[in-house]
Parts: structure tokens; sequence; C-alpha cells
């Protein structure tokens, strides 16, 4: 059994058992891009065999066009306040059609730093609405 397979065994447990955390924080290369995808297209698969790949929801996640996952990115220019914002709105709304919203940031080195400074200010403001509960419930993933 290989980590990745490790990892997607570690995500079915925590859905089957209803154990997801409200935010999971992915640090590491565009290598690990493709285990992303795969968790994603996991908690949100509408099959027995998460991720399946051939389900509806799994087919949206990898042409990045499901409406409940969005991808905010941009490898050769600085991430902006509007993409900040457009999560914001994003996170506003109720799911469409899978059970899980999903945001993947990637690049996030590319923030500017108004919109780093929004997106803190978004989690921060997230956990006092949630409470200290919230803070046990964002997991670090390096």
């Amino acid at each position: 059994m290989t980590q990745e397979d490790k990892i997607l065994d570690y995500f079915a447990f925590l859905k089957r058992h209803r154990h997801l955390s409200a935010s999971y924080f992915f640090i590491g290369s565009n290598e690990g891009l493709p285990l992303i995808f795969n968790i994603v297209k996991s908690i949100n698969c509408s099959s027995g065999n998460a991720p399946c790949g051939y389900c509806d929801n799994c087919i949206k996640i990898d042409k990045r066009i499901h409406p409940d996952v969005l991808f905010v990115e941009s490898p050769k220019i600085t991430i902006s306040i509007d993409a900040v914002r457009q999560a914001q709105k994003f996170f506003s709304l109720k799911s469409f059609c899978a059970e899980y919203k999903v945001l993947v940031v990637n690049y996030a080195h590319q923030l500017s730093l108004p919109a780093a400074n929004a997106f803190l200010k978004t989690l921060r403001s997230e956990e006092r609405r949630v409470g200290k509960e919230c803070r046990s419930r964002w997991s670090p993933y390096h």
C-alpha cells in the first residue's frame, strides 16, 4: 500500500464516520496536486469506491468545473484580493450538488499582501464565529 493510498483511506474513513474537519491545509510542492485532487474527489465522490473517477462529481472535479469546488491559482502573476473575495462569496453560498464545499489555493505564495491579509482575516473571523472548537478542527498536513 502506497503512502497516497494510506492518505486516501484515511479520508475515506473520516468521511464514513462523519469526522472530516472544517478545513485542511496541505503544504507542499505542485507535485502533490494530484493527491489533493484525489482527496477532494474522495470526500465528494458519489460512488461507494471513492474516488471512482467516473461519477459526475469526480469528472467535474477533474475538469475543474465542479460548482462546489473553487480553485484559486495563478502561477505567473500575483493572486489578488479579488480572488479572496470570490472565495468568501463562494463559501457564503449553500452547496449546489456535493456534500462538501472545497477551496484549493494553489501557488499560495503568489497571494498579494492585501490578499494574504484578507484571507487570514477571513479565517480568524470564522474562528471567532464558530468558536474555539474551530482551532482543533483545522488540520495542517505537510
